[in-house]
């Protein structure tokens, strides 16, 4: 399991908004959805973004009869030094993330997210949802964290590196580095204030949309919330749905468009 340095206190409110169906695939599956970072493109092309210098693979460039001729610790140093490049450039076909809003209940990410705000959201915390998600995957190939924003990702530091000097990093270390870069977005998202679990798998899948892993419901939800602008049928098919999985939870309404109470004078 990787913390990032970014990563908020276990007691911190998160939020996932979505509409009925897959609420309704949420909770009779009981496994939460984690899409590989490369999916997510058409909502943002620089998701899973990397940059890295390596050095030339001799191994793959020069005849055998050349490459027996190099030192077999420069061989070997500029292979690793290739692998981890690639690896950091093609972040986004190794990362999976599961995404949350950080903070209070939002009427803007119920409108991006959950049905114009006629869908459900689920509410849990930092910790909750760590230990709610059960242990499948490898730990450390694991990372959990707030998304930092950039005005320029290009040049943001967090997701170049430079392999060609130095120890190059391997497995376990390498698998740290690429996990971080899925943990960076351009300012034009921050208002979505997210927090991310990430998992790195070290073959790509190209046929692999993403990754389902199962989890503890009554662990992760804290309540369940339809929202702000959802019909009844909506309400009753979301209780009469969390009655049929058994799901113990509290059932709330939102209150963004409630109107106040208005007190008359005697």
């Amino acid at each position: 399991m990787v913390s990032s340095p970014a990563d908020p206190p276990d007691e911190t409110r998160i939020w996932r908004y979505m509409d009925l169906a897959k609420f309704a695939s949420l909770a009779f599956s009981r496994k939460l959805w984690f899409p590989k970072l490369a999916e997510l493109w058409q909502a943002d092309p620089w998701e899973g973004f990397g940059r890295a210098k390596g050095l030339r693979r001799p191994s793959r460039t020069l005849p055998k009869s050349a490459s027996l001729e190099l030192d077999a610790a420069e061989l070997l140093y500029a292979e690793f030094s290739g692998f981890a490049a690639q690896t950091i450039r093609s972040a986004h076909k190794h990362v999976y993330a599961s995404s949350w809003c950080m903070g209070g209940e939002s009427l803007g990410m119920w409108e991006r997210y959950g049905s114009s705000a006629g869908g459900v959201a689920i509410e849990s915390t930092v910790g909750w949802l760590k230990r709610g998600v059960k242990g499948e995957i490898r730990q450390e190939q694991y990372a959990f964290g707030a998304v930092k924003y950039h005005v320029d990702m290009g040049k943001a530091k967090e997701i170049r590196y430079d392999f060609t000097r130095g120890t190059v990093p391997a497995s376990g270390n390498l698998w740290r580095l690429a996990l971080k870069v899925g943990f960076n977005k351009r300012t034009f998202y921050e208002d979505e204030n997210e927090w991310r679990a990430a998992i790195f798998q070290e073959q790509p899948r190209p046929r692999v949309a993403g990754l389902s892993l199962s989890t503890d419901l009554d662990l992760l939800i804290k309540t369940v919330r339809v929202g702000p602008r959802a019909d009844q049928p909506t309400a009753t098919a979301v209780e009469e749905l969390m009655r049929c999985v058994s799901l113990k939870m509290p059932l709330e309404e939102s209150s963004i468009l409630k109107r106040p109470r208005v007190r008359r004078s005697r």
